[in-house]
């Protein structure tokens, strides 16, 4: 397959491996953002009851895209990330701590400011916002925009799970497929031999009765010569 011929497999691969009705499709993951306002644990149930969870922001790239897709009106949006096991550290739904390299809080924050603030949210920057182009301190403002809320606030969130591969696709074939019944690859592995095959003979064959091997057990030729 050429290098042409291959790109135009892996582009229409792409848009074949779907998500459902109403999900954003952003690389390998799909997006749910839900406007109905409910509590973190709430939204997190009903995340998981749709096969996903709340979402996990793994870079720079996947934020933006969240921001810039939001719907209009959204400010604050719930997150996967919590510290209500350890206040002070954090970690996302599947229990991963957050790291340095995917920090994107506002400044100051998280600062628990009322001593029950254990959830996170980001703040969206409208993409028609002066703000949205602006660097602060060095970082562009779309990454500098989580703050740690109280888990109890109504709020939308995102859902997201892994895509679901196209039926037909090679990554929705099952690893250990098991063979058709006339696959080369089907026969098992010890066949028995046809009886008057070669092969057939017993490694061991009982040798006929008046044959110089009939000796039996015990009962080895002498060492010695006749005399």
């Amino acid at each position: 397959m050429d290098h042409l011929a291959e790109d135009a497999y892996h582009s229409l691969q792409e848009e074949r491996d779907c998500c459902p009705e109403n999900w954003w499709k952003h690389s390998s993951s799909c997006y749910f953002i839900s406007a109905v306002e409910k509590t973190w644990n709430e939204s997190r149930q009903y995340c998981r009851e749709k096969d996903g969870d709340l979402v996990i922001i793994n870079s720079k790239e996947e934020q933006e895209f969240l921001n810039d897709n939001m719907k209009e009106g959204m400010k604050e949006i719930w997150i996967g990330l919590s510290d209500t096991d350890t206040e002070g550290v954090w970690r996302w739904v599947d229990g991963t701590p957050l790291t340095g390299s995917c920090r994107m809080w506002r400044m100051g924050e998280p600062n628990d400011s009322d001593g029950n603030e254990d959830c996170a949210v980001f703040c969206r920057i409208t993409p028609s916002s002066p703000q949205h182009s602006s660097i602060i301190h060095g970082h562009p403002a779309t990454l500098q925009v989580w703050n740690d809320v109280p888990c109890f606030r109504p709020m939308p969130f995102i859902s997201s799970h892994a895509v679901t591969p196209a039926p037909g696709s090679p990554s929705a074939t099952p690893p250990h497929a098991t063979p058709a019944p006339d696959s080369p690859s089907a026969t098992p592995p010890h066949v028995t031999p046809a009886p008057d095959s070669p092969s057939a003979t017993p490694p061991h064959a009982t040798p006929a009765p008046d044959s110089p091997t009939a000796t039996p057990l015990g009962h080895a030729p002498s060492c010695h010569s006749s005399t």
